[in-house]
């Protein structure tokens, strides 16, 4: 492997890893009111870890299309306990 590409796995794994962190801290409520799996994200995003690929491609659709509705629901507020 040479060094671009080195540099362009690192990039994706930092990219899949701070998806993965932000999906899981997102409370289940606000992924229900978003109308959101966060269970599937979650397995989307661990399995693109391993695989640049799928990874590039789940962070990219995550923090372009389902966090803003996630962090949206969140904003409202919370459902009562």
């Amino acid at each position: 492997m040479n060094t671009v590409s080195g540099i362009i796995a690192i990039v994706v794994l930092v990219l899949v890893v701070v998806a993965l962190i932000d999906a899981a801290s997102r409370p289940a409520w606000a992924w229900e009111r978003a109308g959101q799996n966060k269970t599937l994200w979650i397995v989307l995003l661990v399995v693109g870890i391993p695989c640049p690929l799928i990874g590039l491609v789940a962070a990219v659709v995550y923090a372009s299309s389902i966090r803003p509705r996630v962090v949206a629901a969140q904003g409202s507020a919370p459902p009562p306990y």
